[in-house]
């Protein structure tokens, strides 16, 4: 004996079909007083059930109908939550329909009830449908014809490929459909989940990196058998959306695409907010899956697309056995070697040199290791090292170790205050325990180690270097000293491989009348065709790859390094370091209108000597060098007797304070 199965769903929003419209529907299918649910015949209350409003064609189809269409009464047949489960369209294939038969009045239609192949003499429908025939509202007769079309090449579809679930729906995919509407519906059937099979026991540690590469690629690929389905049978694997991970939770939210219409899934991206997480109600028809990363790390198969065009240009343009310079977290300043690629999880396995002098090996993104190839910092990273002391050590101090403090990052360049003795303090201590103070130039530029500037017009002795000439992690003295572990960690630093592949080397370069220096941050082995490359961060933040015969070319152009700097001098001329000027050729917003003299220089090119100066409005301290604009000491006055340029300010004298 069949037993009746009765489905409990709360009924419809008052939000979502208006009072009016279920008035309506009462109004069309009410015999006698009571709602009888016309496909079975019944009295629905009668039975205990709930009524259940049942969209004839999904209501998320609005925007192909006119406004209100899909919400109206034509629309909505009053019916049991079994039987609306049975005849919905949305991402789900109808196991029965209705087709035309013939008039009855001028207000209603017979139809024919047609069911699915599938539907046996014990399926659910033949526990509520006693009838071959039913009688509907003429109105509604265009939603059931739509209905019709979709019911019907649903069935032909499943005879032509039998009962593969996948290739029933690639079959309905390649339909023509009459309308937009049918090509929607068509493109949103789907094998429907029922739940997500999750246990803890196959929880199983996920790394960082790996959530860094699910998160920057913004999909993964699952197996199937991650979900219980509507139909027995689990496709083999799912596309999924990384919409967020949260991080406190670590749980990961995801989106399955291929559930819905690719307009569907364009709308919802556009309309979910990914911080806070909660669906607008808008979003309502869209499930968001909630799974944590340790249970969701044994159901994936790959991150990404399988071929990604992005993913294969980064295995080219950085080869296995590329070295490069730059700042991770874990190890601070560091030489790293391009290991390896791990396809499925779109990560990449670099070697670095730990503080114990031995080698560990690290997994990067894709955006990761492209950003560390090139020499760049991230804004993360700039935030927690500027302040922050460092080890400078590189083949042109030969190999002595330097300490400094970072002032500014930018660029693969590191402005830096060095750290020196201070006089009077060396010959008093132990000479097996140093102390360090910042250095800074006199007024008589000489350098000085002290706790602060003293007077106040002292600037700080710093230098611009190239970040592969730090080491090690940042650190903060301890009573002047420098830590033990960053001493026992200078040891281990081996400049032989990086001074090998030149990295470090600093090179001057013209770019449109501009030089501009940069140094080599990365080598490529035998890329771009068989030839090594090696990468050069100039000061500005442009880069470029050069073969090794071009950089030893530009190397021999700069003669030596000492060719092209400044150097400071004595002289006459240095009387005017300190004092501001105005360029009388220059509008008052131009940046070089008012600028004050920092130092007088010279170098190998040239005999005069010459001012270099800064802008004073944009900068209230002593910048860095690239922004040092540098002028001929002969075109100002006195040096210059008449037709000069520039003219000294008179700076005001300060009032002595007189006591009454």
């Amino acid at each position: 004996m069949a037993v009746r199965c009765s489905l409990k769903i709360s009924p419809a929003r008052a939000d979502v079909i208006p009072t009016s419209v279920c008035t309506e529907v009462r109004k069309r299918y009410t015999v006698n007083g009571s709602l009888i649910c016309p496909i079975s015949g019944e009295d629905i209350r009668a039975t205990g059930d709930s009524i259940d409003h049942s969209h004839i064609i999904p209501k998320c189809y609005r925007k192909i109908f006119m406004k209100g269409e899909l919400d109206g009464a034509d629309n909505i047949i009053p019916t049991f939550p079994a039987l609306h489960r049975q005849m919905e369209l949305y991402q789900h294939q109808p196991t029965m329909s209705f087709e035309f038969l013939s008039h009855d009045d001028e207000s209603y239609d017979w139809y024919q009830i047609i069911f699915s192949h599938k539907v046996n003499n014990n399926h659910i429908l033949h526990r509520y449908i006693k009838q071959d025939k039913v009688r509907l509202h003429r109105l509604s007769r265009k939603h059931l014809h739509i209905h019709l079309l979709v019911f019907k090449d649903c069935e032909d579809a499943i005879k032509t490929v039998g009962n593969d679930w996948t290739r029933t729906l690639q079959e309905l995919n390649k339909r023509h459909a009459v309308t937009g509407i049918l090509r929607s519906i068509f493109g949103a059937i789907r094998n429907v989940k029922t739940g997500m099979k999750i246990s803890v026991k196959s929880a199983v540690p996920v790394t960082a990196s790996v959530i860094n590469s699910w998160v920057e690629s913004g999909e993964i690929v699952v197996r199937g058998e991650l979900w219980s389905y509507e139909n027995e049978e689990a496709p083999t694997e799912i596309r999924c959306k990384i919409l967020r991970f949260h991080e406190k939770k670590k749980m990961m939210e995801l989106l399955c695409p291929d559930d819905y219409a690719d307009d569907d899934v364009e709308y919802f991206l556009q309309n979910y907010n990914a911080r806070s997480g909660v669906l607008k109600r808008s979003l309502s028809n869209f499930e968001v899956w909630k799974v944590p990363a340790s249970t969701l790390m044994p159901f994936v198969l790959r991150v990404g697309q399988d071929k990604s065009s992005a993913w294969i240009q980064v295995q080219e343009e950085i080869p296995i056995g590329t070295l490069f310079h730059n700042f991770v977290h874990e190890y601070g300043f560091a030489l790293m070697e391009v290991l390896s690629y791990d396809d499925s999880n779109k990560l990449c396995k670099v070697k670095v040199i730990n503080p114990k002098g031995k080698f560990d090996d690290l997994d990067f993104t894709m955006s990761q290791i492209q950003r560390l190839v090139s020499g760049n910092i991230s804004e993360g990273a700039r935030s927690c090292l500027l302040n922050k002391c460092v080890l400078v050590k590189s083949s042109e101090t030969d190999d002595e170790l330097q300490f400094g403090k970072l002032l500014q990052i930018e660029h693969g360049y590191a402005v830096v205050q060095w750290l020196r003795e201070n006089a009077v303090h060396k010959r008093r201590q132990n000479p097996l325990v140093k102390t360090y103070y910042p250095a800074y130039l006199s007024n008589n530029e000489e350098v000085v180690a002290a706790k602060q500037p003293f007077p106040r017009s002292w600037r700080p002795f710093k230098s611009q270097l190239p970040i592969s000439h730090l080491w090690g992690k940042p650190f903060e003295l301890v009573d002047n000293r420098v830590p033990y572990d960053v001493t026992s960690m200078a040891m281990f630093v081996d400049l032989k491989l990086s001074a090998g592949k030149q990295i470090g080397t600093r090179v001057l370069r013209t770019f449109d009348g501009d030089q501009l220096e940069g140094a080599v941050c990365s080598y490529f082995p035998e890329s771009d065709g068989g030839v090594e490359l090696f990468h050069i961060t100039y000061i500005d933040g442009d880069g470029e790859d050069l073969t090794s015969s071009e950089l030893d070319e530009l190397r021999a152009s700069n003669v030596t390094n000492e060719a092209y700097k400044w150097k400071s001098v004595d002289g006459v001329e240095r009387q005017y370091i300190g004092k501001t000027f105005v360029d009388v050729t220059l509008s008052d917003d131009d940046e070089f209108k008012l600028c004050t003299v920092v130092d007088v220089v010279q170098n190998d090119e040239y005999d005069s000597k010459f001012f270099r100066y800064y802008d004073r409005n944009a900068h209230s301290g002593y910048p860095c060098d690239d922004l040092l604009e540098t002028t001929q000491c002969e075109e100002f006055p006195p040096f210059k007797s008449s037709g000069s340029d520039f003219e000294w300010t008179v700076e005001p004298k300060k009032k002595r304070r007189t006591e009454n």
